[in-house]
Parts: C-alpha cells; sequence; structure tokens
C-alpha cells in the first residue's frame, strides 16, 4: 500500500452548475453523483421512524478490497484472509474490514471467531508451522492508527499476545517463516508520510519464536521500506525479500535480499523484475520456487529458483495490480491470488498452477449497485443487467432461474450504464430497458442516455422508435396494467452545464414511446420508485429533488389511475427517501417498499419494509431483514410468487452487495 494515502493532503475542487426544474421536458437536476456519497438529511414530514432491526447481508465470497493478509494454514489444508480495505480513488476514508475468511480449494466460507483484531489494513502475516498457528502483526486501523500488536489464529480464534517486546507500531511490513530456525522474520514497515518529513520507514529485523519478539542485529540489512515483498524458501533454508518503496520519497526498488537466520545477503541475480513494490509473494515448494506476481501495475509473473529471476509466459494473466493477496494452496499445489488493486479494487479468485493462470469462474453476479433488475415471466428467469460495483464499470448480463445464476453472453448488449429504466412488458412478452447513464461518464459533466433495448430471454435487440423520452438517468419505471405498457416517469438530465430535474411521463407501445400530459403532474425527482397497486393503476413514491440531493429525498406518494396523477394525503409515511425497493406482491394484494437512502451521513441507508394497500402505508417489524441498502434491484417472481431483491450498496460507503432475497408476504429470506 502506498502511505501516502494514509497521510497525505487532500486536494478537491468544484464546479459550478445550476439546476433547472422542467415540468415536461428532458433535463434533471441535482448530483454529480448522488450514489457516491448519498448523504442525506433527516428533513421529513408525515414520517414514522425507520425501522432499526438490521442485520448485514451474508455475502459469499470476501467483499472487494486489497491490502488484506493471506496465508496457507497447511495443518487444516485452507487458505486463511484477515482485513484490508476497500478505498476507489475518489473515497476519503475507505472501508476497513476485521473479517476472518478461509478457502478450501474451492469456495470461500466466512468465519465467525468469538475474538478477532481490529478492522485494519497493511498486516504482516505468516503461518508459524512449529507452533501450528497463523500470526499476525501490525496494520493500519482508521480508529487506532498505527498498530503494534501480535494475533494468533487457531483455525477457530484469534488470541491476542502479549509478548514483553514487540516491535515499534507499523504497517506494511513482511514477514515470512524461517524454517531452518523455526521462527517467524518480520522486516521493514512504515510509520507514515507527511509533508514535511517525508516517510518513515523501518530496516529492522525482528524475529518471533512464539512467546516473544527479538530484535535482530545483522551485519548487513535492507534498505528502508515499505511494501517489500517477502516468502519462505524452504527447500534452500532461507527468506527472500524482494524490491518495495524505499526512502523519504518512497522510491521503488527492484533488489533481492536472502536470510539465513542471522544475517541478510545481497543476491546478484542475472535478471529480475523491474522495480516495484506491493507484490504477491509466496513459496511453491512442490517446485522449489518462489512466485512473484504483479506490483504496481505490472501483470508479470515472476519465479525464483533460489539463484536467478526468471519471467513466466502464460498465456491468460490477471489485471496488472498491486496489493493483492497471494498465497500457496500446499493441499493443491497452486497458487492462490484475491483482489487486489488494479484501477479499482477487486474480489475476483485466480489460481496459478505453474504454467498458467486460470480465472476461477464467478457463481454469482459481480456485486453491485444501480444495476438494471427485471423479473421476465415467459423465460422464468430474473435479469440482472450492468450497474457499477468494485471493479467499476459492468456490461454483463446475468439470469437466475429459481435456483443458481447464469451469466448469459448475448452477441450484442446495450452499453455499460447505471440509472436505466428496465420492465417486463407482457404486451411485447419482452424486457424493456431505456436510457441511464453511461459508466464512462461520470460527474463533473455527465452525459446521458435516451436508447431503447428489448430483451427476449437470450439476446438484447436494440429499437429505433420514431418518438423517445429524451436523454435522462434514474427514471421511475413500471408496467401500467391499466395502459398495457411500460410507463416512465420523471429522472435527471444534464446539457449546457445544467442540471434538470424531469417530470414528464412517457408510455411504450412496444413500438414508440408517447408522451402523457395528464392535468397534473408530480414534482420533477429521480431515484424515486412506482409500481401496480392493488385496485389497478400505479403508486410513485419519494425520490430525490434537490441539486444535491442530500436534503431534498421526498416521502410524498402519489396514484395514477390511467388518466391523472393524484397525491395522497396520509397520516403515516416511510422516511423520505430515494433509490428504495418497491415492487406490487398481487398474491398479497399490496405493493411491497423496502430501504433506500434516507439517513443523514455518508453512505446512510435505511432497512425498513412497508406494504401499501392503495390507500394505506403499513410498516413491518422483523427481527431479520436483509440489511441497510439502496440503489438494489427489485421485481415479483411470478413463478414463485415473491417479491425478490438482488444487490445495492449498503450502509457503508461502497459496501457493494449480491446477495439475493425473497418476500413471501410475511417474512425476507436468502436465497444466496
Amino acid at each position: 500500500m502506498n502511505s501516502k494515502s494514509k497521510s497525505s493532503l487532500l486536494l478537491a475542487f468544484s464546479v459550478a452548475v445550476t439546476l433547472v426544474i422542467a415540468p415536461s421536458t428532458t433535463a434533471a437536476g441535482a448530483a454529480a453523483r448522488a450514489a457516491k456519497a448519498r448523504t442525506r438529511s433527516d428533513e421529513m414530514s408525515k414520517q414514522a421512524p425507520a425501522q432499526l432491526l438490521a442485520g448485514p447481508s451474508v455475502p459469499r465470497q470476501p467483499h472487494a478490497r486489497d491490502d488484506m493478509g493471506m496465508v496457507w494454514d497447511p495443518l487444516r489444508k485452507q487458505v486463511v484472509l484477515f482485513g484490508g480495505k476497500y478505498q476507489p480513488d475518489d473515497d476519503i476514508t475507505g472501508t476497513y474490514y476485521g473479517d476472518t475468511w478461509i478457502w478450501d480449494g474451492s469456495a470461500w466460507t466466512e468465519q465467525h471467531p468469538t475474538t478477532s483484531p481490529d478492522a485494519r489494513d497493511a498486516v504482516a502475516i505468516a503461518y508459524d508451522v512449529q507452533r501450528r498457528e497463523v500470526v499476525l502483526f501490525g496494520g493500519y486501523s482508521p480508529a487506532l492508527g498505527r498498530l503494534r500488536d501480535t494475533w494468533v489464529w487457531d483455525g477457530a480464534n484469534w488470541t491476542k499476545r502479549n509478548p514483553a517486546s514487540s516491535p515499534p507500531a507499523r504497517w506494511d511490513a513482511g514477514m515470512a517463516y524461517d524454517a531452518s530456525h523455526h521462527e517467524i522474520v518480520l522486516f521493514g514497515g512504515t510509520t507514515g508520510c507527511d509533508e514535511e518529513e517525508g516517510c518513515t520507514n523501518f530496516n529492522d529485523t525482528w524475529t518471533w519464536d512464539g512467546a516473544n519478539w527479538t530484535k535482530r542485529s545483522p551485519a548487513t540489512s535492507p534498505a528502508p521500506r515499505q511494501d517489500l515483498g517477502i516468502a519462505s524458501d524452504t527447500s534452500r533454508g532461507q527468506v527472500v525479500l524482494f524490491g518495495g518503496r524505499a526512502g523519504r520519497n518512497l522510491s521503488l526498488q527492484a533488489d533481492t535480499w536472502s536470510w539465513d537466520g542471522s544475517n541478510w545477503t545481497l543476491r546478484a541475480p542475472a535478471h529480475h523484475p523491474s522495480p516495484r513494490a506491493a507484490v504477491g509473494m509466496a513459496e511453491d515448494p512442490r517446485r522449489q520456487k518462489i512466485v512473484l506476481f504483479g506490483g504496481r501495475t505490472s501483470s508479470e509473473t515472476w519465479t525464483w529458483d533460489g539463484s536467478d529471476w526468471t519471467l513466466a509466459q502464460p498465456a491468460t494473466s490477471p489485471p496488472g495490480m498491486e496489493d493483492m493477496g497471494l498465497a500457496y494452496d500446499v493441499r493443491r499445489s497452486r497458487v492462490l491470488l484475491f483482489g487486489g488493486d488494479s484501477n479499482g479494487i477487486l474480489d475476483d479468485t485466480w489460481i496459478w498452477d505453474g504454467v498458467k493462470w486460470v480465472e476461477k469462474p464467478r457463481t454469482t453476479p459481480e456485486p453491485r449497485q444501480d444495476a438494471g433488475v427485471a423479473y421476465d415471466p415467459i423465460n422464468h428467469q430474473l435479469v440482472v443487467f450492468s450497474g457499477v460495483g468494485p471493479p467499476g464499470s459492468l456490461s454483463d448480463t446475468w439470469t437466475w432461474d429459481g435456483t443458481s445464476w447464469t451469466q448469459q453472453h448475448p452477441p450484442v448488449s446495450p452499453s455499460a450504464r447505471t440509472g436505466m429504466a428496465m420492465v417486463f412488458d407482457p404486451a411485447i412478452g419482452r424486457i424493456v430497458l431505456f436510457g441511464g447513464q453511461p459508466n464512462d461518464s461520470p460527474g463533473p459533466f455527465p452525459s446521458y442516455l435516451d436508447d431503447t433495448w428489448t430483451w427476449d430471454g437470450a439476446t438484447w435487440t436494440q429499437l429505433d422508435p420514431l418518438t423517445i423520452p429524451g436523454r435522462r438517468t434514474r427514471p421511475a419505471a413500471s408496467y401500467d396494467p391499466i395502459s398495457g405498457g411500460a410507463v416512465l416517469f420523471g429522472g435527471l438530465d444534464f446539457q449546457n452545464f445544467q442540471y434538470t430535474l424531469l417530470s414528464s411521463m412517457w408510455a411504450f407501445d412496444g413500438t414508440n414511446w408517447t408522451e402523457q400530459h395528464p392535468p397534473a403532474l408530480p414534482a420533477g425527482r429521480f431515484d424515486a420508485a412506482m409500481a401496480a397497486q392493488a385496485g389497478g393503476g400505479l403508486v410513485l413514491f419519494g425520490g430525490c429533488c434537490t441539486g444535491q440531493c442530500c436534503a431534498g429525498d421526498r416521502n410524498d406518494t402519489w396514484m395514477w389511475d390511467g388518466n391523472t396523477w393524484q397525491q395522497a394525503e396520509l397520516a403515516l409515511s416511510p422516511q423520505a427517501r430515494q433509490s428504495m425497493g418497491l415492487a406490487f406482491d398481487p398474491g398479497n394484494a399490496v405493493t411491497l417498499l423496502y430501504g433506500g437512502g434516507g439517513g443523514a451521513g455518508v453512505g446512510a441507508g435505511l432497512a425498513d419494509t412497508w406494504t401499501w394497500n392503495h390507500s394505506l402505508w403499513t410498516p413491518l417489524h422483523f427481527l431479520s431483514v436483509p440489511g441497510f441498502r439502496q440503489a438494489m434491484g427489485f421485481a415479483y417472481d411470478d413463478d414463485l410468487g415473491q417479491v425478490l431483491m438482488f444487490g445495492g450498496v449498503g450502509s457503508v460507503y461502497r459496501d457493494y452487495l449480491n446477495d439475493l432475497w425473497t418476500w413471501n408476504g410475511s417474512a425476507w429470506h436468502q436465497l444466496r
């Protein structure tokens, strides 16, 4: 990890834009992406308190992250992963993890120890063969700063040790097991950087004997550094160190050193990787080599045979990255790679068999928010398209058949986007998709889309309507049982340096879009929700109505009867919000609402459940709910007779989700 990210000054700039309210034209107002900050106020009228009984979603693999600790546990024949962080470039604070996972050769499983180290990244970690436990030292915690604590993992629980002496607090140190001397070796690390003094790095060497740390005094040592690569070399009785960032200016290194139990020796290989840091390094004892991958933006794979480095030439490789987790799976004779930073924080898993890299196939969609989601009753599948997740832009299509996820590979697809309208239209027997924001068009000067596509269960087809609603993102959309077609309302546009809130309404007849002109319309907004309701027609709730979407979420309820909009006068309503889930449940004759963004603070979300019966909102309370989230997919499964909810973003900034839940009329249940 580049320690500058923890201590450098933050610079920011702003661009002035104007908000325009448009009663029935193309344009829309607000946010150089409210989805990135999701800060909300508590402003509300006629509102009930949000439900607080919320449990976190259950992930099926570690969230995207980098700078985690990862090591092979030979006694239990599994890879252990701890901590790390998720910090996109535009996120000031990041999300730090304190979770523990194991990899059994085919799948990740989260562990639930009774005690655990605080959430942190940039730990030093190694397996202690002599004492049959994983050892973790130090790291960086946003709450505690740099750390100097020592923990051990016994396969079920973490235990904090209290040695008489310890290395000074640090992060980004290197640590590996010295098999010849039955002890763990720790080298280097950093205390951070400041503008005047530069970066302070260590070049001290410490050993751990299971009870205490001992500072060693080698005759020679590598220069002070952080983000070095280090691994055991048991076949040659050494520990090998490569590269890192050295000096106050964090210059990249390309030197190779070996530790023999008492001294460091500078090696002089004929070949070596270019200067780099934050590499992954792991020993491959079967082939008696050390494997090195990545560093900075490199996607190179190198092996060390004790005297020289050799550049491997695999046909495919993981993307260039740094700060990934790398560990050798002895049971299966292969190297495991997880996560890392590659112009986006990753959550993919790769396997190196000594010759080639193979990506572990995903069995679920990437975690994401703002995807297009709709249920196709003809083909009996929930369809998920695009959105944005840990890797950034997504342009994939997935289907859920009630049992498993399948990634589809149609010959053509809409471009990657967020904020599109997507709804099944039974009149034409297809899913209709309209507009959205290209994932490569962020603020402050975004561009929006006005294209129309249909999905027939196997392929995407672009249509060419004579009339279209105009460019927009984040409109409310639903099938209207009265008109018998897909309907759009509102959304956001940006033209001529102006955001414009839209309040226009459009209907699709399978060929063309037609603007509707009822005598009155709800105020312009985006990220509202719209769905069918009991008794016929549509219900529209909430949305965002201000330039920054921080103090202007709405909690008004409107009903559409096929000719006019009418605002409901209610004594009790859900809290003001946007980006919530809303779907009609015909089996229970209610419209179901869940979550959304509406709390104060960065990434704040709601976790309450409400039902609408055409005249009243009713809050429901449960001991277990899917957890705080917004910008999720929400659709009614005609075959299952239940509402499905997919993904979204959780209460922590950029905590992308890919879990799947059902609502059966009385309770929430997690499927995947």
